[in-house]
């Protein structure tokens, strides 16, 4: 019988000169065993252990919704199988991006397996506001994106009953009463000049709080 044996390579293995070590590599190898019988004869054979990846899912601890909104889950995750808990308010409950929108706040769970059937859990709060906010910034650049127009700054469900622009003259250069619209910097297709103009705005949210506000915004060319 044999009774000299040998192991390559040497790491992560119990016995190097065992006929029946342990091995725990941390990325797959390929254990080579070289073995000597009593006549000096060689003999050697190979095993391959495949290492699968841990599961791995993350998300932030927390976010937060204002009244319309929902959010999207975006996890980090290298899983296939996906469950959340609770159902509640979710679009779907086996799906990595499943679309939350609950009505209070709420701490989700996922719990995520890789294809090798390896398991991990994470969870995200989704915080939910009552109240929109609603703000104007004090000044814009025409042409350059994301501050390309002047208009109404918001978080949630709001409506528009006006939104006036006035130059220093007091002649009006934009109106409108569409939230999602803004000022573009022009009057009768003209380009407007540099400095400071007089807003007037007046709306409500979804809630029925009620919003106005009157400021001065500065055109930067």
């Amino acid at each position: 019988g044999l009774k000299k044996f040998r192991w390559y390579p040497e790491f992560n293995i119990s016995d190097k000169l065992g006929a029946d070590p342990w091995v725990n590599p941390t990325a797959t190898t390929t254990y080579t065993i070289y073995g000597v019988d009593t006549n000096s004869c060689l003999d050697t054979a190979s095993v391959k252990v495949v290492v699968h990846p841990g599961a791995v899912i993350s998300m932030p601890h927390e976010i937060r919704i204002y009244p319309g909104e929902s959010y999207q889950m975006d996890p980090l995750t290298n899983c296939t199988y996906f469950t959340w808990f609770p159902k509640v308010g979710l679009s779907k409950d086996n799906i990595s991006n499943p679309v939350a929108k609950p009505d209070v706040n709420t701490r989700y769970i996922v719990t995520a397996m890789s294809e090798s059937g390896c398991t991990t859990t994470d969870s995200v709060t989704v915080m939910v506001s009552t109240e929109s906010i609603v703000d104007l910034p004090n000044a814009f650049s025409p042409g350059s994106n994301p501050n390309a127009t002047f208009k109404v700054l918001r978080r949630g469900d709001a409506t528009l009953k006006s939104f006036t622009i006035y130059n220093r003259w007091g002649q009006k250069v934009f109106e409108t009463a569409d939230i999602n619209k803004g000022w573009d910097g022009t009057f009768s297709g003209q380009p407007q000049p540099m400095g400071v103009y007089i807003y007037s705005v007046e709306g409500v949210t979804s809630s029925g709080r009620k919003f106005n506000k009157q400021g001065n915004v500065t055109l930067i060319r």
